[in-house]
């Protein structure tokens, strides 16, 4: 069993179903994550933030999935560019198993028509999206149909 790891990113989870948005600082996962949220809410009931800027993976040997969990200090809480910290724990849920990993990058390394790509994360295989940062409303476009065209979900 891979030992936890802690990564930059920002959790989902669409009916236990986990969208891992990475980026480094100021590169909008929380934005992203929240337009996202936003655009699902109102017509996916079981829709929440698992995590805000850092995730906990761990292996779940029984299910045979990655699993993002949020650590201790930031549960419940979400930072806002140009606002601060929320914390609102009614948005959150406990735990997701990965289904989609979005990667936050600039411009010039996004394809206009992407290839279906895979990565390998602590020995899993998950489904991987490269979206420019700064531009959630373009992301969310893609994690959308990304979500209604992939098995997983």
């Amino acid at each position: 069993m891979a030992e936890p790891l802690l990564v930059h990113g920002t959790c989902i989870s669409i009916e236990g179903t986990g969208i891992l948005i990475r980026g480094a600082s100021g590169t909008g996962k929380t934005q992203t994550a929240l337009c996202l949220f936003r655009r699902l809410k109102p017509h996916i009931q079981n829709c929440f933030f698992v995590t805000d800027d850092q995730t906990l993976l761990t292996e779940d040997v029984a299910l045979q999935a990655l699993v993002a969990s949020c650590p201790e200090p930031i549960c419940g809480k979400i930072e806002v560019f140009g606002f601060g910290i929320i914390e609102d724990h009614s948005m959150f849920c406990q735990s997701a198993t990965i289904g989609l990993l979005v990667d936050l990058v600039d411009d010039r390394q996004v394809a206009r028509m992407a290839p279906e790509t895979e990565v390998d994360l602590l020995g899993f295989r998950l489904p991987r999206l490269l979206l420019p940062m700064r531009k959630p409303d373009l992301c969310v476009n893609a994690i959308v149909a990304a979500i209604y065209g992939h098995a997983r979900f």
